[in-house]
C-alpha cells in the first residue's frame, strides 16, 4: 500500500505540472478532491462490510464536522499550496513540501 501511495503521489505531481499551464491550482485541487472522495467511498464500502455493521451510527455529527474541517483546512490548503508551487517551481521542489504537510495538519487540528 505504501508503494502504491508513493507512486500515486509521484504521478499526481508529474501530471499536475503538465496540466498547470491549462488549469488553475484551485481547479486541479478540486478535481483531486473529487477523485479522492469517489475512490475513498468505493474502497470504504468493501472495508465496512462484515464484522461491524452500521458503524457510522456511533459517529457524532460534531466528529464529522471536525473531520471535514481538518480535511478541508489541513489537507486541502496543503494540496492547494502544492499546486501553486508546482506551477511556479516544478514537481521536485513541491515534493519537498511532504515534510511540512504533517506539521500543517497538526496545527490545523490543534486550532480546531
Amino acid at each position: 500500500i505504501v508503494v502504491i501511495a508513493m507512486l500515486s503521489f509521484t504521478l499526481f505531481s508529474t501530471f499536475s505540472k503538465k496540466y498547470s499551464s491549462k488549469y488553475t491550482p484551485v481547479q486541479i485541487t478540486g478535481v483531486f478532491f473529487i477523485t479522492t472522495f469517489i475512490l475513498t467511498l468505493l474502497l470504504s464500502t468493501s472495508d465496512t462490510t462484515g464484522s461491524v455493521d452500521n458503524w457510522w451510527q456511533g459517529v457524532s455529527s460534531t466528529s464529522l464536522v471536525y473531520t471535514l474541517m481538518i480535511g478541508i483546512f489541513g489537507t486541502g490548503i496543503y494540496y492547494l499550496i502544492i499546486q501553486v508551487i508546482i506551477k511556479r517551481a516544478g514537481p521536485v521542489i513541491s515534493n519537498m513540501m511532504l515534510f511540512i504537510q504533517p506539521i500543517i495538519t497538526a496545527f490545523a487540528g490543534a486550532a480546531i
